[in-house]
């Protein structure tokens, strides 16, 4: 079935989607714009939006797209906060370059996908599966429904955050409140996980520290 014809069967959103357009505009400090949703989502999507503006990237990391799908549920995602290239590379030398650009990380998001690279390189999962831990720490303390999310490829694998809330019969009032509250969510989460990979380059990266380093608990 095509995605105009699944929309339709869905029968009409009660949300109002400009407005949450214009809100997540508010938030960005640069226009969201609607568009296709040849991003890779999970879901059927009604209504996809994404901001082009750099600058405002550069001021909030933490709100990157979003978008509506087919049963009015809103998710909204950051920009990627990292990839096991940098975090490989930082904590293992260049010469692992060699090693993980060879390999196969699709489905990296599953934990069985993840065993070959965790056998050569366990510190960089462990510190993955940290900050997964610390998302879903977050997400319980905070009342949102948030991940981290992993998505590889050959040779490599990035993560970021998503946030996502049922919009189905909130009134707008309501539904922006729930976008602001996910949003600063967001922005809490993404910034501690930027500081700690601020830190983990800190630590590793320099050749005078990375020697003798020990393991990531």
């Amino acid at each position: 079935m095509e995605l105009e014809a699944i929309v339709r069967s869905a029968g009409p959103s009660m949300i109002d989607v400009e407005a949450v357009s214009g809100y997540l505009s508010a938030l960005k400090g640069a226009k969201f714009l609607k568009g296709e949703a040849n991003y890779p989502t999970q879901v059927q999507v009604r209504a996809f939006f994404y901001s082009s503006d750099t600058r405002a990237d550069a001021r909030t990391p933490y709100l990157d797209v979003a978008w509506i799908d087919i049963e009015d549920g809103v998710h909204i995602e950051t920009l990627r906060l990292g990839n096991t290239s940098d975090t490989t590379e930082w904590m293992y030398g260049d010469k692992s370059l060699y090693e993980f650009v060879k390999m196969d990380l699709t489905g990296f998001e599953n934990a069985s996908a993840r065993q070959e690279y965790a056998q050569k390189f366990p510190r960089v999962v462990r510190r993955l599966e940290s900050y997964q831990r610390y998302v879903m720490k977050m997400s319980t303390e905070l009342g949102v429904q948030m991940e981290l999310v992993l998505r590889g490829a050959k040779g490599i694998a990035s993560f970021w955050l998503a946030c996502q809330f049922d919009g189905k019969g909130l009134s707008t009032p309501a539904l922006l409140r729930e976008t602001d509250r996910n949003v600063a969510a967001l922005r809490q989460v993404y910034y501690e996980i930027a500081k700690r990979q601020k830190d983990l380059y800190w630590i590793y990266a320099l050749p005078a520290n990375r020697k003798g380093t020990p393991e990531e608990d």
